[in-house]
């Protein structure tokens, strides 16, 4: 009998934190998408907190260290690359 190789196994998402202790902060002012990203992290343990705004990103960032933020890049007031900067100004590498 001719031998197969054996198939790779697909990509797995990797998290160097356990999912229950990860701090995940999902900044975007559209509500359909905060439900889409609480339907991905929620069900896997994740931590997660909800800001709709830059400004709201920004104080809950001044009040807890997050492991994980995925900003929006198109919102009114303040981007999530203004935000980004933002908190590159206040906080040093280590802090972020």
């Amino acid at each position: 009998p001719q031998q197969t190789e054996p198939q790779p196994l697909p990509p797995q998402p990797v998290c160097l934190l356990p999912p229950q202790t990860a701090l995940v902060l999902s900044v975007d002012d559209d509500e359909v998408n905060q439900e889409v990203i609480q339907g991905i992290f929620k069900p896997e343990g994740f931590n997660l907190s909800i800001a709709m705004n830059g400004a709201e990103c920004l104080q809950q960032a001044e009040a807890k260290q997050f492991d994980i933020l995925l900003l929006d890049s198109m919102m009114p007031e303040m981007s999530g690359l203004e935000v980004c900067r933002t908190l590159r100004k206040k906080f040093t590498p280590l802090e972020l």
